[in-house]
C-alpha cells in the first residue's frame, strides 16, 4: 500500500493568511510577514494580546511602512484642515478606516492609549468605519499617530481632494448666506 504525503498548510497566527514558502517565527507562534510580526510585538510589548482571544486570526495583513509616505502630514495647513479641535495639550481628529470589520478591531483601536500614552482616548464609529481620537500634541504628533495606525493595520484614508472640496462647500455656503440676508 502506498502512503500519500499530507501537506500541512501553516497559518500566520496574526491575520490567517497562508504562509507560503517563507515564514517568520516566534516561539510557537508563526507569521506570514514582517508586518503580522510587527503588529504582533506592538500588541505584546503592550500587553494587548488578549485581542487574539476575541476572535480566531482576528488581525488584519500589514505591509511594512517605506520612506516618508506621511511627511505631508507635518505641514501645518494640512493638519488645520485635518484637525477638528486643537489647544494646547489636546487635539481631537476623525479618521476613515475602511479596515474596521470586527470587534477585535474595534477593540484595539479602543485601545490605542495602552500602545502610545499620548493618545488620550478613541472612540470607534463601526457602522462608519470611522475612528475619533483625542491625543496630545506634546507628546505625539499627528504623522506618529497616522503611522502607528497604519504599522497596526489600520491606516486611515486621507483624501486632500476631498478636503479641498469640504473647504470650497464651506465657503460656498457662507456666500449663500450672505445672499440670503
Amino acid at each position: 500500500m502506498q502512503q500519500k504525503e499530507v501537506a500541512t498548510k501553516t497559518s500566520c497566527y496574526h491575520c490567517g493568511d497562508e504562509c507560503v514558502n517563507d515564514f517568520i517565527a516566534i516561539g510557537d507562534k508563526v507569521f506570514c510577514c514582517e508586518g503580522c510580526k510587527l503588529v504582533f510585538e506592538i500588541l505584546e510589548e503592550n500587553n494587548l494580546c488578549t485581542y487574539y482571544n476575541l476572535q480566531d486570526k482576528p488581525g488584519i495583513k500589514v505591509e511594512p511602512l517605506t520612506g516618508n509616505r506621511f511627511s505631508f502630514l507635518d505641514e501645518t495647513s494640512i493638519q488645520q484642515k485635518l484637525i477638528s479641535f486643537k489647544n494646547k495639550n489636546e487635539v481631537h481628529i476623525t479618521f476613515h478606516i475602511p479596515s474596521i470589520h470586527c470587534s477585535s478591531c474595534i477593540w484595539l483601536l479602543e485601545n490605542l492609549n495602552r500602545i502610545n500614552q499620548g493618545v488620550i482616548r478613541s472612540q470607534v464609529n463601526f457602522g462608519r468605519k470611522e475612528t475619533m481620537i483625542y491625543y496630545n500634541p506634546e507628546s505625539l504628533s499627528l504623522r506618529k499617530l497616522v503611522e502607528m495606525l497604519a504599522a497596526i493595520g489600520y491606516e486611515p484614508v486621507i483624501n486632500l481632494n476631498d478636503l479641498e472640496n469640504k473647504v470650497r462647500k464651506k465657503a460656498d455656503r457662507s456666500q449663500v448666506y450672505k445672499i440670503g440676508v
